[in-house]
């Protein structure tokens, strides 16, 4: 054989035993682990790392394994969220890696169960003050199997023929156990409202608990129309119109017509009138009547000021006749009028002397 064969041949056989040898790539293994968190129509999946994985196939079922379906082909991360799932179903998830050389087995979930919306608050009350309401209620007894997020209110002020949104989504930190809110905005203090609250999570609204009706705030009554004061030795006899709505009657007086130094006389009487006792008779005196209901106290009514007690006039025109063994004395009392006659005070009697001079 020619050297210059040979010597190519050698070179040859020589670069073939330089070339590397390349081994076959073998499949990913099976993820370690899988988790999955529910959402409102939503799974949120991750899982554990794979070596030599290039991407990762997912599948659910909602029938307990009878069978499967792809959710998602060729994740190159290890978490994915799948939409447009039914909250009412129970799933199972599983995941694969897979590579150029093939795919793993798959990595089953726990059972993920139906995603339920919250039970109803366990109470919901009521208290109201002027222009506002305050809503107290507890938690439901069970959040469905999500995280309740918020509590939305409505109110009715017709008897709950229909609701209008007071707050939606409110979480106010509970206090011993109740979460209590405050509605003040469009209360009318002369109108009873019902209110109805319900828990929301990610899976939606729960169902209502309602309260109510909580009655309206009354409005206090009017001032009577009039206060009149008859002067008598050392008493008032005050009276006054009814008023409408008026559970009771305050009455005050005070001496003379300035400012301040009332004195209670009665409190809370149910009738229209009152004698005021043990009034020295050498002052003047204003009296003040105010109407009381649930609704409170309306404004006083004062009299116009009653002068210091005077003597009644003389009587005049006295007449004198005698038909047999008797006296008739008849006389009018003055030609005045009556309360200038009376001498601010009615007149309880007549004294009649009679001499045989």
């Amino acid at each position: 054989m020619p050297s210059a064969v040979v010597v190519a041949l050698a070179l040859i056989i020589g670069a073939v035993a330089r070339v590397p040898t390349v081994e076959a790539q073998s499949p990913p293994g099976t993820p370690a682990s899988v988790t999955v968190t529910r959402g409102n129509g939503t799974l949120a999946v991750s899982w554990s790392a794979v070596a030599g994985a290039t991407g990762y196939n997912i599948n659910t079922t909602a029938d307990h394994k009878a069978s499967w379906q792809r959710a998602a082909s060729d994740v190159t991360s290890t978490t994915t969220t799948l939409t447009g799932l039914n909250n009412a179903a129970a799933y199972y998830v599983a995941v694969q890696a897979v590579n150029a050389s093939g795919s793993s087995g798959w990595r089953n979930s726990d059972l993920i169960p139906a995603l339920q919306t919250p039970t109803a608050p366990a109470s919901v009350s009521l208290t109201r003050g002027s222009g506002y309401l305050d809503v107290a209620w507890t938690a439901p007894s069970s959040d469905g199997g999500s995280a309740i997020t918020g509590y939305d209110i409505v109110l009715s002020d017709n008897g709950q023929k229909s609701w209008q949104r007071a707050v939606t989504g409110t979480n106010p930190t509970p206090v011993n156990g109740t979460y209590t809110q405050r509605v003040n905005t469009g209360i009318a203090d002369a109108t009873a409202y019902h209110v109805a609250v319900r828990a929301v999570s990610a899976a939606g609204g729960g169902p209502w608990k309602n309260a109510g009706p909580i009655a309206a705030i009354a409005n206090p009554p009017a001032a009577p129309a009039s206060v009149t004061v008859y002067r008598g030795a050392n008493f008032l006899d005050v009276t006054w119109p009814t008023v409408t709505g008026a559970t009771g009657y305050n009455v005050v007086y005070r001496a003379g017509s300035g400012g301040g130094g009332w004195i209670r006389a009665a409190t809370n009487i149910s009738t229209t009138s009152y004698t005021i006792p043990n009034i020295p008779n050498n002052a003047t005196y204003i009296v003040g009547v105010q109407a009381v209901s649930a609704g409170g106290s309306g404004p006083w009514r004062n009299s116009a000021p009653n002068d210091q007690a005077q003597d009644p006039y003389p009587a005049e025109d006295i007449e004198v006749t005698r038909p047999s063994d008797e006296l008739w004395v008849s006389w009018t009392q003055c030609d005045v009028s009556l309360e200038q006659c009376n001498g601010g005070s009615p007149v309880t009697g007549y004294v009649i002397n009679l001499s045989s001079d």
